[in-house]
């Protein structure tokens, strides 16, 4: 899954790492340009914004950074524990 947020180059309350999720950063200083605001337009999402983008491509989720805690609680729930990461084969 990926995890985009619109922001102002800060990334602080980013959700902690886990295995296959992917977070990425919208905004002038982020790894994903928007610089016709297309993506800000079509999801009505705000600086600050997180979106859950499911493996097939699809939309799960648009939460603000109050509800941050949510999406780490949904998360958890779903199986993406943060900070479990498989150990490496020797």
């Amino acid at each position: 899954m990926d995890v985009a947020r619109l922001r102002d180059g800060s990334r602080l309350g980013t959700p902690p790492p886990r295995p296959h999720l992917h977070i990425h950063a919208v905004g002038p200083r982020g790894d994903i340009v928007d610089a016709q605001g297309h993506f800000q337009r079509a999801y009505g999402v705000e600086p600050g914004d997180w979106v859950l983008v499911r493996p097939d491509g699809y939309v799960g989720a648009v939460v603000t950074q109050h509800e941050l805690a949510a999406l780490n609680d949904y998360l958890e729930r779903v199986g993406l524990r943060a900070g479990v990461f498989a150990a490496r084969a020797a």
